[in-house]
């Protein structure tokens, strides 16, 4: 989807370029990919799919925590009783 995205917006810049810069559209195509493509690779980005699971993992572990804390709740009033 990212690839799609990044295609899209080059033939976007690509189609904006004046036709009196037409022997130089494909030089700055290039550099424009070039640093696009640095400019994301040093950002921390994660899949949809891997965020989605990761988001599944958090939920399972924030209801396996609240069923802990209420177990330890009942034994403390048991053990307190």
């Amino acid at each position: 989807m990212a690839i799609q995205y990044l295609q899209t917006l080059v033939k976007q810049v690509s189609d904006a370029i004046p036709p009196s810069v037409e022997p130089l559209k494909q030089e700055f195509l290039a550099a424009f990919q070039e640093r696009l493509s640095a400019t994301l690779e040093k950002l921390d980005l994660v899949t949809r799919q891997e965020f989605d699971i990761q988001t599944a993992l958090l939920k399972t572990t924030a209801d396996q925590l609240k069923v802990l804390e209420e177990k330890i709740a009942h034994l403390e009033k048991s053990f307190l009783s």
